[in-house]
């Protein structure tokens, strides 16, 4: 079966998709993503300064289920760990998010979302921030040589300074002998 295209590319940010008004089938969605969808969580140290990220969603409506592939692609920008200087990072990845309908409340286990059988609409917001921030490295540094030098030079001096303040109970310790 061909899928249906829709593609939802707005200032908005919408990121609500009407199911229950589409016949059964395949559907596909394109949602841009950027800085603001970040600022409206309001972590309050956020990592991430800018973003240009492509959200490709293909939603499978069955009867009972509907399934949501995603794959995405795209550039973040952060602080690099090392010399704080900004930092651009590719990220891209695929993910899978399965939507059952229950008489739960409306709950999340893994990849699975439960939402009542009267429910007419998906929020898909808080999962495409979820998918991003999973998908960025723990350790983001520039490569060799790329960082600012200045800041590497008084990180070094910092060091220097601190190997040669040896607290005095630390040197005591060294004098006791473990058999």
């Amino acid at each position: 079966m061909q899928a249906e295209y829709l593609y939802l590319l707005s200032n908005k940010m919408d990121y609500i998709i009407n199911f229950a008004s589409l016949a059964l089938g395949e559907y596909r969605y394109e949602f841009k993503v950027d800085k603001t969808l970040f600022l409206e969580f309001k972590v309050e140290e956020e990592d991430i300064l800018d973003a240009d990220i492509v959200f490709n969603v293909l939603m499978d409506k069955k009867e009972d289920i509907l399934t949501f592939n995603f794959d995405f692609n795209g550039q973040i920008k952060v602080l690099c760990d090392r010399c704080l200087e900004e930092l651009p990072l590719k990220i891209k990845g695929k993910d899978t998010l399965y939507v059952q309908f229950s008489d739960k409340d409306e709950s999340y286990e893994d990849d699975i979302l439960f939402l009542p059988f009267d429910e007419r609409e998906i929020d898909l917001k808080q999962y495409i921030y979820e998918c991003i921030y999973l998908h960025i490295p723990l350790r983001r540094v520039h490569k060799e040589g790329e960082c600012n030098e200045n800041m590497l030079r008084l990180i070094q001096e910092k060091d220097d300074v601190l190997e040669q303040e040896v607290d005095v109970r630390w040197e005591k310790l060294k004098e006791i002998k473990v058999n």
